[in-house]
């Protein structure tokens, strides 16, 4: 494969092959630039190609029932409001949702049925009332304790 600085090379062997002349030097300036341009998208690409390392999740339960409902909520996130997590976002989200659920499994699961059935794309801590399903969702979201999502809340 070609690498940049071969190109480079390759480019200014052909620049150089050109009469001298205020044509061939506008060319030469033109080029520069170009190859200043390419070589700084070459860089902010490099950044997302070689991303930061991800951190270990450690789940707040391991039973197979809150494995399936995270991993139902992850992909209700990215199928309905196109977020992906990230090792950083999940870890701190865990350890929100535990602390939500003060440290019950099964208000966790219903915290999640909830948001997933109500539609937001936020993580926040819904009433008790509003996890059974005793009590409708609040009309504004801002009115909750946020985990702040990726994107702007609606």
């Amino acid at each position: 494969m070609l690498s940049l600085e071969a190109f480079q090379a390759d480019v200014e062997e052909v620049v150089n092959a050109l009469k001298p002349g205020v044509k061939t030097d506008k060319i030469r300036a033109a080029m520069a630039k170009s190859w200043d341009a390419l070589c700084k998208k070459v860089s902010n690409m490099d950044q997302h190609i070689s991303p930061i390392d991800p951190v270990q999740i450690k789940m707040p339960w391991k039973s197979k029932e809150f494995l399936e409902a995270w991993s139902f909520y992850k992909q209700y996130l990215e199928e309905e409001h196109h977020i992906t997590m990230k090792s950083r976002r999940e870890t701190v989200m865990l350890k929100r949702l535990r602390e939500f659920a003060a440290g019950e499994e099964s208000d966790a699961i219903k915290m999640l049925e909830f948001l997933e059935s109500s539609g937001y794309r936020s993580f926040f801590r819904p009433t008790i009332k509003q996890a059974s399903g005793d009590e409708p969702a609040p009309a504004n979201e801002t009115t909750t304790t946020f985990i702040p999502s990726n994107e702007p809340s609606i």
